[in-house]
């Protein structure tokens, strides 16, 4: 299996929303992102700055409390799900959430994927992985397991931090 793999770092909560908000603006509907990071990571700053790029204007916080927010208005609409205190995958299954997931007229973004890893779709979903360098530092590395979800991600190059394909 091939594992298409891309790194950015960001220096500052503004410029994680920058690139969320490039990435926003190339959705074209049934993106899953999924989240992974420490608390504090830089989730909330990605989703706030790919909602912005999708032109929702709401103001998008973390759904840990609700389990799941839908923000409207903009070129897509955008699910945003927060898995962190769910028990068992069950639990959002009976919920009908994964009919979010490959949503043609959204994208999907969930934090804390790991807990309803069952329901989450096998192929496409872009994985992030979020690491704190330091305070602001953030490493952003994306990765995605098929060809569909490539060209889902091509728009990453846009940095100036190496991209690469790696083979696993």
């Amino acid at each position: 299996m091939s594992i298409f793999e891309y790194k950015i770092t960001t220096r500052s909560p503004e410029e994680t929303k920058d690139m969320g908000e490039r990435i926003g603006k190339s959705c074209r509907g049934g993106e899953v992102f999924l989240l992974n990071g420490d608390l504090g990571a830089g989730k909330t700053c990605f989703t706030q700055g790919l909602a912005k790029g999708l032109g929702i204007e709401e103001d998008v916080t973390s759904p840990t409390f609700v389990l799941h927010v839908q923000y409207e208005g903009g070129s897509l609409e955008l699910n945003h799900f927060d898995a962190y205190r769910l028990a068992e995958a069950e639990s959002i299954g009976d919920l009908g959430f994964d009919d979010f997931f490959g949503y043609e007229q959204g994208v999907a973004i969930v934090e804390w994927p790991e807990v309803i890893e069952d329901i989450l779709p096998r192929k496409g979903a872009i994985r992030v992985e979020i690491e704190s360098l330091d305070e602001t530092i953030r490493e952003f590395k994306f990765a995605v397991d098929d060809g569909n979800g490539l060209a889902r991600v091509k728009y990453l190059a846009f940095t100036n931090d190496e991209a690469s394909d790696r083979d696993h």
